[in-house]
């Protein structure tokens, strides 16, 4: 048996599935065993995470990439324990917090003296402290002269002087790697969550041998459940259920059937021959989402400019201390002020502080940069009645030649699912409720059904047709109800400054607008197909509006890719993972609205107390009012109101 060295060996590690199903998991461990990169791949349902074991020679992003060309899409976990990097963080803080508290007793209760108190302190700085003084140096060669020349500079103060001094001061370096430390860690948690979003349309995927090709190498393509189909084409062999992305709506696929790239195989298998022609419907929703989904992380560039300007007064005090009052004391105690310590943990508090205040209320953002997005709304877009309807209610029927009520009563009783509009229609039983577009797919509709269909829609009824396999039973009408605080939560809306709350519907105006009416909505759109939305919302955008769709998953992701996107209640397959946020009524729109506006108001607050304080900090020290100890319990305390002040997000109401 040959021997192996750690690094011959394959490495563990975790990553978050991006996009998940259970069939699609599955496909995730079969496609990826397949791969050389990959040793071992298992994955946890419960948790949706990946664990596989990437082989030597291999790195993390490549098993990333390897897996978003087939179309699942991973990334991995940025938690502590979960990476290498991660647990050597930890290591590394538990080691500063010894190695601080060790010289803390040695300063102040003569547990170490000496070179001992030296070679602790060295310890701080040097090894603890590498990765300031490291990015320090390298933002000084690159000319930028800011936030990490003052952390260099407040760690490495006490070193020369309390080497020289009857008072060791080692700790003071330690307490502000500390604070560096855990900023960077905080930073791990919200990191965007994407590279790419092309995952609906591989570029990987299998040809008719049973072989992974890139899609342009192969005539003729296989599709097995939990695959996308790559492209765009007719369907050659085989039979199988097949979602189209963005839909909740599965369709039986056979032999001579055309298919649309993107879409999900729920079961069975196909041989898809791709069009030779043409590119695929959803290229350009791909381009539109790679583009919106990128973090606009509004508040980095904020506080450049005062960071400049810290730093300017951080030298002016220095000089003033050396070279007219002679106390290098007073120039250590200026350089620990100036370490923007508050300002470092501002956002993280604050974006984490977001993250629990939604969740604790069932509600979620799926990342650092879908809060910031969201953030900048002047316009909610409701994507379809089942965004804003809460419940149905069978009020009429127009049975079929040779049908009666009570057969189109037990299709509607079948159903059991919780989309009021029955745009997620299921065969139940063998019943089904379809609207006019699916329903003259699965069969001819006669025209006095129509016209009875018409005179139900235009009394503001929602008009479905009932089906017995592929038998129509007649026509069935329902009354839409809507939340009773939908109507509040459109104005609160408009006191967040959204005064374009629009409702965008595939269905007639008279139900559109009746709906639109309970629920406070002003702005109505009715009749649009699905690229008339992208269409809007991207014209809207164009108009200098900075867009929320929301609605429920088989609706939101037609046009989420020009817009911040909220899901309600459940996701749409194939598009698993794009939405910006997640939550269960579309009345709660408005709050996670408020939520992410509240957000970037308090790291916002928390930085500008943080350099303020700074500046406050080093003119005390500056004139002899505030010596070493006395700058750290004012550092403590500015952390303590910095943390005071996210924490208050927590407490806040969705509703």
């Amino acid at each position: 048996m040959a021997n192996t060295t750690p690094l011959s060996r394959p490495r563990w590690r975790i990553f978050n599935i991006l996009a998940f199903g259970e069939r699609r998991a599955k496909a995730l461990e079969e496609y990826l065993d397949e791969r050389d990169e990959v040793g071992d791949a298992r994955v946890n349902e419960q948790d949706h995470k990946l664990i596989a074991s990437v082989m030597p020679g291999s790195d993390e992003w490549e098993v990333e990439d390897a897996a978003l060309s087939a179309g699942f899409p991973i990334a991995e976990s940025k938690a502590p324990l979960d990476s290498g990097e991660g647990r050597l963080e930890i290591i590394l803080l538990a080691l500063t917090v010894i190695a601080t508290a060790l010289s803390f007793l040695g300063t102040y209760y003569n547990v170490i003296t000496g070179d001992y108190a030296l070679l602790v302190g060295a310890f701080i700085v040097f090894i603890c402290g590498y990765p300031i003084l490291r990015n320090a140096i390298t933002a000084v060669f690159a000319g930028r002269f800011g936030l990490e020349l003052l952390l260099g500079m407040a760690i490495l103060a006490p070193l020369p002087y309390s080497y020289q001094a009857a008072q060791p001061l080692y700790y003071a370096s330690g307490i502000v790697v500390l604070i560096s430390q855990a900023a960077n860690i905080l930073n791990r948690f919200i990191e965007p969550r994407f590279r790419g979003l092309g995952f609906f349309l591989p570029s990987t995927a299998m040809n008719d041998k049973g072989e992974w090709v890139e899609t342009v190498e192969a005539t003729l393509l296989k599709v097995k459940p939990g695959f996308h189909v790559p492209l765009d084409g007719t369907v050659t062999e085989g039979e199988g259920l097949a979602v189209p992305a963005g839909s909740c709506i599965g369709s039986r696929v056979r032999e001579g059937s055309q298919v649309t790239g993107g879409s999900l195989m729920m079961e069975g298998g196909i041989l898809v021959k791709p069009k030779e022609k043409g590119e695929p419907r959803l290229r350009r929703a791909a381009a539109a989402l790679v583009a919106a989904r990128k973090p606009i992380e509004v508040l980095l560039s904020y506080p450049k400019s005062i960071e400049r300007a810290l730093l300017l007064v951080t030298i002016m005090g220095i000089s003033f201390v050396v070279v007219f009052m002679f106390n290098y004391a007073a120039a250590v105690a200026i350089l620990i002020a100036s370490a923007p310590a508050a300002a470092l943990l501002a956002r993280p508090l604050s974006l984490i502080s977001c993250y629990l205040a939604a969740s604790r209320q069932g509600a979620g953002f799926t990342s650092h940069g879908s809060i910031e997005r969201m953030s900048t709304a002047d316009a909610v877009a409701f994507d379809g009645l089942g965004s804003v309807a809460d419940k149905a209610s069978l009020v009429d029927s127009a049975p079929a030649a040779g049908h009666s009520a009570d057969e189109v009563k037990a299709a509607v009783d079948a159903y059991v699912g919780d989309d009021p509009t029955f745009m997620d229609a299921r065969d139940t039983d063998g019943y089904s409720l379809l609207a006019l577009s699916d329903a003259s797919r699965a069969g001819q509709v006669p025209e006095d059904l129509l016209a009875k269909a018409r005179a139900f829609e235009s009394q503001g009824k929602l008009a479905r047709y009932a089906f017995k396999g592929s038998t129509l039973l007649g026509v069935a009408a329902f009354h839409l109800s809507v939340e009773d605080d939908m109507k509040a939560s459109v104005e609160r809306m408009n006191k967040l400054g959204i005064n374009n709350v629009m409702l965008l519907s595939a269905e007639p105006p008279a139900i559109s607008e009746a709906v639109a009416k309970k629920a406070g909505i002003p702005i109505v759109k009715s009749r649009m197909e699905d690229d008339e939305r992208l269409e809007f919302i991207r014209k809207v955008g164009a108009d200098g509006k900075n867009v929320v769709a929301a609605g429920r998953g088989c609706e939101i992701s037609r046009f989420a890719a020009n817009a911040a996107a909220v899901t309600i209640k459940e996701q749409a397959l194939g598009f698993e993972g794009l939405e910006d946020a997640i939550c269960a009524s579309p009345s709660d729109v408005a709050g996670l609205i408020s939520l992410s506006k509240n957000e970037v108001k308090r790291a916002s607050e928390g930085m500008s107390f943080g350099f303020y304080f700074n500046t406050f900090a080093v003119i005390a020290a500056s004139t002899t009012l505030a010596d070493v100890e006395l700058v750290l319990l004012m550092v403590a305390a500015s952390l303590v109101a910095i943390a005071t002040n996210c924490a208050r997000m927590y407490f806040t109401r969705l509703k």
